[in-house]
């Protein structure tokens, strides 16, 4: 299946990097991007991410047949009170995670759940490729000093 002129640039997108949309929006965020991580696991695809003091109902999650869409609202405040001195910090800011799915997955498997600030979905997932072969690498051998 094609994925159009811009496949690469969302494969590196779905391994972290950031897409375009997300750098062309740059602005609009407070640079909190939670982290994911993506692995097999007992015949599924899981995808987690690290979202720390938020809860289910601050974050969004839409899956289509090629990508998980993770969409949310990080809000924050702190205050102390030490010798006489009042400090308080509020924030709040958006963040929008597109990650790839590999071919062959099956998104109407998924199933999501949210448990001590890690959201974790899950669904079924192919067994490999059937299309991978090693192919060799050309060029001078060069030894690290």
């Amino acid at each position: 299946m094609a994925r159009g002129h811009f496949g690469l640039m969302r494969q590196l997108e779905g391994l972290g990097f950031p897409g375009m949309e997300r750098l062309s929006q740059r602005g609009f965020f407070d640079g909190f991007s939670p982290e994911v991580d993506m692995f097999k696991r007992n015949g599924k695809l899981v995808i987690t991410a690290d979202l720390p003091g938020m809860s289910k109902d601050d974050v969004r999650v839409e899956i289509s047949d090629d990508y998980v869409i993770l969409e949310g609202e990080r809000k924050y405040a702190h205050e102390e009170n030490e010798e006489g001195v009042y400090k308080s910090e509020s924030g709040y800011g958006q963040f929008r995670r597109q990650i790839l799915l590999p071919e062959g997955v099956k998104p109407e498997t998924a199933t999501a759940n949210f448990k001590n600030g890690v959201l974790e979905i899950a669904m079924e997932a192919p067994l490999g490729s059937k299309n991978r072969r090693r192919i060799q690498i050309h060029g001078k051998s060069e030894k690290a000093a």
